[in-house]
């Protein structure tokens, strides 16, 4: 079932620093020392029913049906493809749009003394097989900057709980530290594949955060 809501968007930033205020005691850097900060960022997170993600997927899916989109298969084709194209890749392959496991999500971080702002840059949905050694099958690749999918962003989400003539926003639920069973995996073009230096970089990020902020 697609997933598309509309409503107005909600400055979630607020939130984010209520809950960076509540980290754990980490290691400090020099960052803060500088007027401004910037670091791009991407994690991974599984796609999943009872999951945001999978509402994001059926959204977006329906946007690239529906509406003039840039759509690739990876971050790294230079060819874009039609949605029909792209869609019997897949379909020859024994998959669709839908079948995503996993998501990587792109963030550019930006703090100074006065704010910090959380820019979603990209998304690129894949399928990753259970067997072990098997390799992550690419499903779709969408800049996020694209108008289309800003809005799915800004104005698309899924019903609050309580009440379901009401939204949560995209933008609310996609906050890099609020992504279930997220991992980083890239820092500034750096690939991080080992569990505890992805654990020492979140920490990093979020001590960076809180000290431009309130310090």
């Amino acid at each position: 079932m697609t997933w598309l809501f509309q409503g107005k968007a909600v400055c979630w930033v607020a939130g984010v620093l209520c809950v960076l205020l509540a980290g754990t005691t980490l290691q400090p850097g020099d960052a803060w020392a500088q007027s401004r900060w910037v670091q791009n960022v991407e994690f991974i997170t599984p796609v999943k029913d009872e999951y945001v993600t999978r509402a994001l997927l059926d959204t977006l899916f329906n946007v690239i049906q529906n509406e003039q989109v840039v759509l690739k298969r990876t971050p790294e084709d230079a060819d874009t493809l039609a949605y029909y194209d792209l869609e019997n890749i897949l379909l020859s392959a024994g998959l669709d749009f839908t079948s995503a496991s996993h998501l990587f999500i792109g963030y550019r971080l930006e703090a100074d003394q006065r704010r910090f702002q959380s820019h979603i840059t990209h998304f690129f949905f894949i399928y990753r097989p259970e067997e072990i050694d098997a390799f992550d099958i690419p499903i779709f690749y969408l800049d996020a900057e694209q108008p289309a999918i800003r809005r799915v962003i800004q104005y698309s989400g899924t019903p609050l709980p309580f009440n379901e003539a009401g939204l949560q926003p995209f933008s609310e639920q996609l906050v890099f530290h609020k992504l279930p069973e997220s991992t980083i995996v890239r820092v500034s073009g750096r690939v991080i594949r080992d569990p505890a230096k992805a654990e020492a970089e979140m920490e990093r990020l979020l001590t960076t955060i809180r000290r431009f902020v309130f310090n």
